[in-house]
């Protein structure tokens, strides 16, 4: 009686899941390329069919034509972005004791480093305005209480806007005040 020892097998099995494996990945090679020479093919077919085109163009509406609109002239000339702004006249520090700086950390350096001790400054760092009425952004103390940007901005008045060619200017609608 011939008996197979369980080393061969054990090697037996192992050369029967490595020949499956390599037949399973030769026929998913063979199917990949089948599917791809169809698909091929069928781009191919659908370009070259020509698209049909109706012969009778006259009963497409065609509206008619309308006067050219009247554009008024802009009240002031745009800012163009890159040139440097004409110089204003200097007014004293005291002009800032009603305005309200808004921003992020370059605002922050501009109250740290400029010297200026006057207006209100709401600035933190990542300040924007997708975050500017997040609950979970109250970073601002009004009275005791964290508020977000727009609550700060609410309770204060202000009386002055500045001009419109101003770098990171941000005017917020009144409906949200």
């Amino acid at each position: 009686m011939d008996r197979v020892s369980p080393r061969r097998k054990k090697r037996g099995v192992r050369l029967a899941v490595a020949y499956a494996l390599r037949a399973f990945f030769a026929l998913s090679a063979a199917l990949l390329a089948a599917l791809l020479i169809c698909g091929v093919l069928y781009i191919r077919e659908r370009l070259s069919t020509p698209v049909p085109v109706p012969q009778d163009m006259t009963s497409v509406d065609t509206p008619p034509p309308t006067d050219t609109p009247h554009i008024p002239p802009a009240a002031y000339e745009p800012y163009e972005f890159g040139t440097p702004l004409e110089e204003s006249a200097a007014v004293p520090d005291e002009w800032f004791d009603d305005a309200v700086f808004l921003g992020d950390s370059r605002t922050d350096g501009l109250q740290l480093f400029s010297g200026l001790n006057h207006g209100t400054f709401y600035c933190h760092r990542g300040m924007s305005v997708f975050n500017a009425d997040s609950d979970d952004y109250r970073v601002f103390n009004v009275g005791g209480d964290a508020v977000t940007l727009l609550g700060a901005v609410r309770v204060k008045t202000v009386r002055r806007r500045l001009p419109d060619a101003w770098y990171q200017r941000a005017w917020i609608p009144r409906k949200l005040l």
